[in-house]
């Protein structure tokens, strides 16, 4: 389970990395509940931004949900990220989607982003 665990170094904890990847993402990829942004880093991890705002998801535990799978998604990514910045908005769709469609909904936007990633940036 320790290794499941979305630790500190998983994560994009300064406002100057959200800004970094909002205003110059290699990667940018959309669905109906998703955008997903990517850009390099300096660093062999792949690093994870939440953008869950109450504007598009009114209720905390809604919100908090679409976290946790992000999260979940994200942690089983593994090698395919790494290297990689990636900060994911929440449309407000999400709120409304099952688990299932979310889950299927970021698979098929970490492929695209991975593609998407590697083709721009050779890696």
């Amino acid at each position: 389970m320790a290794q499941e665990a979305f630790s500190r170094h998983q994560r994009l904890l300064r406002s100057v990395d959200y800004v970094r990847i909002f205003e110059n993402s290699y990667a940018r990829e959309r669905n109906s509940c998703w955008v997903v942004l990517g850009k390099p880093n300096q660093t062999i991890r792949a690093r994870l931004g939440l953008a869950v705002g109450k504007k598009n998801v009114r209720s905390a535990v809604e919100r908090n949900r679409i976290k946790r799978v992000v999260r979940e998604s994200f942690r089983r990514q593994g090698k395919r990220l790494s290297g990689w910045d990636i900060v994911v908005v929440a449309r407000a769709s999400a709120a409304v989607c099952g688990k299932a469609k979310l889950v299927a909904s970021l698979e098929e936007l970490w492929h695209r982003v991975s593609l998407n990633l590697r083709a721009h940036h050779g890696r």
